[in-house]
């Protein structure tokens, strides 16, 4: 038997949603000093300062032209690249003080970690029946945040460049499990709020007040609500 959990089961869902942000690349023009121009057909919703792989080399994304081409910084030749990829929406999932750490030891190793999906532990999993086709109704509380500006105070801006944007991804996180076989859609029910500043508070045993973390200049949307999964998710199968 193999068991697929909730979580595993929303890790392939942004899986999905990442392979969707790839494409293939026209041209590769050298503009010294380490700038690459990649031209290509489609940009899909990648903007400045995000990871892409060119190839296999992980690059920043230092401009946008809009279904036209990518500049980036790379010390890599990145002559001869022929497709490029999205590293981006990346997933946590855990207690919110061991993703937060998590994140912040990425960071220090210079990895980017934005935009991301964040899945809370599950807490809250409701199991029908036994002759209903719904094997479990798991109740989620997801983030898609991405980092702001912290220079800029323009709250237009900051919903413009990543709120609205983060809204749209997780608008298609739902899309996307409204299509798989593995949900029952007919049974689902969300809500969303925007956060143009977000973090999260804890308090710790023994200590007085509260202690921000996240605090690397998030904004997005939660997104909160029941995703049933289909009995079929978790099968006996002989030759599992």
């Amino acid at each position: 038997m193999t068991f697929i959990s909730e979580e595993d089961i929303i890790k392939e869902v942004i899986d999905e949603m990442r392979a969707d942000r790839t494409g293939s690349i026209l041209s590769v023009v050298n503009n010294g000093s380490n700038s690459w121009t990649i031209n290509v057909d489609c940009t899909k919703d990648i903007v400045v300062g995000q990871y892409i792989n060119v190839g296999a080399t992980a690059v920043k994304v230092t401009a946008v032209s809009i279904n036209i081409s990518f500049t980036v910084k790379s010390s890599t030749s990145l002559t001869g690249s022929t497709t490029w990829s999205a590293l981006a929406p990346y997933f946590f999932y855990g207690q919110p003080i061991d993703i937060s750490a998590e994140i912040d030891r990425k960071e220090q190793l210079q990895h980017k970690n934005y935009p991301a999906v964040v899945l809370f532990e599950i807490k809250d999993i409701e199991l029908p029946n036994m002759d209903s086709p719904i094997g479990s109704i798991p109740r989620v509380q997801m983030f898609f945040v991405d980092q702001y500006d912290p220079t800029s105070s323009v709250i237009e801006t900051l919903y413009g460049n990543v709120v609205d944007r983060m809204h749209q991804l997780a608008l298609e996180f739902i899309r996307k499990i409204r299509t798989r076989r593995l949900f029952y859609a007919q049974n689902e029910n969300y809500s969303l709020a925007k956060w143009s500043r977000w973090n999260v508070q804890i308090i710790r045993n023994g200590k007085n007040g509260s202690e921000a973390i996240f605090n690397n200049h998030l904004a997005g949307v939660e997104l909160n609500g029941n995703i049933p999964i289909s009995k079929n998710a978790n099968i006996l199968c002989g030759n599992c």
